[in-house]
């Protein structure tokens, strides 16, 4: 087991390769070993994704089949595994950043 196991959770979605062009996938980290899980429906790249709890996932915006996009997903990891549809947002977006904070208890999500 690597230390950073002990610590953080990596996963990663979407993005490109050289080999396969622009991805549909999610791969994580845990002891030391990537695998693949929760297909996303389209391959995606250029957005962000952020945390939202201990359980949830969501992905802004980004790039699919070369063109910006309004959409957002969200991933449940402890119910059925699967990528759904959020709410979209107003604007096509791409390469934008994310970021959590917690201000007097509240959470609030940047974008």
């Amino acid at each position: 087991m690597y230390i950073f196991d002990l610590i953080f959770i990596f996963l990663y979605t979407g993005g490109e390769s050289s080999e396969f062009g622009s991805l549909k996938t999610s791969q994580h980290l845990s002891m030391g070993k990537w695998r693949e899980i929760y297909k996303l429906e389209t391959p995606i790249t250029n957005h962000c994704m952020l945390r939202i709890n201990s359980t949830f996932v969501m992905i802004f915006g980004g790039k699919i089949q070369g063109m910006a996009t309004k959409n957002t997903y969200f991933l449940n990891h402890d119910a059925l595994a699967k990528w759904k549809m959020g709410p979209e947002m107003l604007t096509e977006r791409y390469d934008l950043q994310c970021s959590k904070i917690s201000m007097g208890g509240v959470s609030t999500f940047l974008v």
